[in-house]
């Protein structure tokens, strides 16, 4: 089993938690990673898929750790309790469904904090975390099998947010990582592509990118 970059980014953001959840868990690799580095206790498991969730049953007997996982069938936040909920990671599916989970269930509210990466739509998932009151502390993206993961580690609490937080991410702004860079480049030459085209937003966005870029390079 390999620990791959947008494994390790998020495991880099956990300590000694006693339960953490991990909803659409699939195959289980970020799970094993927890339990074997000593970061929790106990992991919580969940997917939607019984066939998903069956891949982290199997994984967790091989390596004799079925004790420290849990694994449990449901959708989203259903298969989890109230006083369940510490830390909740929800990683490998898109930023609008990742809003959609957490926007359906009040149980969500009664968590302290989330780790988040979506696999695309990163921004309209900082949006939408904006306009419902979370405070993104960390949001770095990493670039791996051809596509940009972001990250983020969100707590609740009331922020107000610069555009470019939105458009980019916090820590990608101040750490100026060469994953983020390589990856505003890519959007800066997408959107030139269609520059005659761009609304009054995409080429404010597109100014910001090239002021990140003179001061990156």
């Amino acid at each position: 089993m390999t620990k791959t970059k947008r494994l390790k980014i998020i495991l880099d953001l956990i300590k000694n938690e006693d339960v953490v959840v991990d909803i659409g868990a699939d195959h289980g690799h970020l799970d094993y990673y927890i339990i074997k580095e000593g970061l929790a206790k106990k992991v919580i498991a969940t997917d939607i898929s019984a066939k998903s969730i069956n891949k982290t049953e199997k994984m967790a007997q091989f390596y004799q750790i079925s004790d420290k996982i849990e694994c449990r069938v449901g959708d989203g936040f259903n298969p989890i309790k109230k006083d369940e909920t510490k830390l909740v990671i929800i990683a490998g599916m898109g930023g609008k469904e990742i809003s959609k989970i957490i926007s359906s269930s009040e149980r969500v509210y009664a968590s302290q904090r989330f780790i988040l990466q979506p696999a695309k739509y990163g921004e309209e998932l900082r949006k939408f975390l904006s306009d419902h009151d979370f405070n993104i502390i960390y949001d770095e993206c990493v670039f791996e099998n051809g596509k940009y993961y972001d990250t983020m580690y969100v707590v609740k609490g009331n922020k107000v947010y610069k555009p470019e937080e939105i458009w980019f991410g916090i820590t990608n702004l101040n750490k100026m990582s060469r994953d983020f860079l390589m990856r505003i480049r890519d959007m800066k030459v997408r959107m030139e592509k269609r520059i005659n085209y761009l609304t009054s937003c995409e080429k404010s966005k597109l100014d910001a990118i090239n002021k990140i870029l003179n001061l990156g390079e």
